[in-house]
């Protein structure tokens, strides 16, 4: 008990992928990898140090989950956790070999997962490929992380790097994620209820029926289908978010709106989309 600094709830966010990863097979599905390559010089054992003093500073990256036993889930915050580091030395390797190589280690990452039990939830390979050139290779389960977080999380390294090697600011501390979770149990449920009531009033079901959840057993299983597209469809689909001045991802759901309409044969279309931010 002497490593633990807190104990608190999860937000409804984190529940329901604890709920996916745990019970649907999805142990995979909100694994966040992402891969830099650094040209110039490179102090190497900076940036672990930078890299590490960050997670230090964030109490929900040195959380882990719990939830045999419980009443609901729980997050457990280690006072004494570092993310493993991993230097390596690729220089050797041509850079057709380096590339598959790189996509066999994100490959075995995915594959070894997390135990959500056990800080801590991410892991990096600082590779070097060449004299002043690097590769970063990080794994981070997305129950810390989202995607506004990773921006966020990198500029902090970036900050302390430069003050380990150059002397610059550092960034003022964070507010602990706890205060979110607080501000959550803040919040007036039955407000927020009676809000949507109101928004959705008339709306009614389409012919597309779901069978209920039972949060006791999951979701069902989760599926995968791998699909390859054109890339002039690609094309299409980045130059249709520009010229609209939208995501990709709206342009998806617009999509997905119309083939709702044509399975349900309806023109007014109601459909969720979980999301935080």
């Amino acid at each position: 008990m002497t490593n633990i600094e807190d104990i608190y709830e999860l937000s409804p966010l984190q529940r329901g992928m604890l709920l996916h990863t745990v019970h649907d097979g999805a142990s995979d599905m909100y694994l966040g990898q992402h891969v830099y390559i650094v040209d110039g010089p490179l102090d190497a054992g900076a940036l672990i140090q930078a890299w590490r003093q960050v997670f230090t500073s964030h109490p929900a990256l040195r959380t882990s989950f719990h939830w045999d036993g419980l009443d609901k889930p729980l997050q457990v915050v280690h006072r004494d956790v570092a993310p493993p580091a991993h230097r390596e030395d690729w220089s050797g390797v041509d850079a057709e070999h380096q590339r598959e190589r790189l996509e066999r280690l994100m490959a075995e990452e995915r594959a070894a997962g997390f135990d959500l039990t056990a800080a801590p939830l991410q892991r990096l390979h600082l590779i070097r490929l060449a004299d002043g050139r690097h590769a970063v290779a990080w794994t981070h389960h997305h129950l810390l992380l989202d995607g506004w977080s990773v921006p966020v999380f990198m500029n902090e390294v970036m900050a302390h790097y430069q003050s380990l090697t150059a002397g610059g600011p550092l960034p003022p501390p964070a507010p602990p994620y706890r205060d979110y979770i607080a501000w959550l149990h803040q919040q007036d449920l039955d407000e927020a209820k009676a809000f949507w009531k109101k928004t959705l009033a008339g709306v009614t079901p389409g012919h597309l029926a779901m069978r209920p959840v039972d949060p006791r057993r999951g979701t069902g299983p989760v599926e995968r289908h791998a699909v390859s597209i054109a890339g002039t469809i690609e094309a299409g689909l980045r130059e249709a978010a520009t010229r609209h001045q939208v995501t990709i991802n709206a342009v998806l759901e617009a999509a997905w709106s119309i083939v709702l309409s044509r399975y349900t044969g309806r023109a007014d279309v109601v459909f969720g989309c979980v999301s935080s931010g």
